[in-house]
């Protein structure tokens, strides 16, 4: 059972370092993430927890939308 975790584990770690880590905007992406799954670690001030959850909701939501002028919905 550990070998097949270690194995699954190492699988993610390559394809973690070979998709992830060739961009710099996906590192910056990659670690904005980290920080946001640690900072309650750090504090536990509620209004700023509610700041960076909402912020992280309309920046996913900024990034989806696609108002292209090459848009398949126009």
């Amino acid at each position: 059972m550990v070998d097949l975790i270690l194995f699954y584990l190492r699988r993610l770690f390559i394809v973690f370092k070979n998709e992830v880590l060739v961009l710099p905007s996906r590192v910056v992406t990659a670690l904005f993430f980290i920080l946001l799954l640690v900072l309650p670690l750090f504090t536990k001030d509620p209004y700023l927890l509610r700041i960076f959850t909402l912020t992280s909701i309309f920046a996913l939501l900024a990034a989806s939308w696609d108002c292209s002028p090459a848009s398949p919905a126009r």
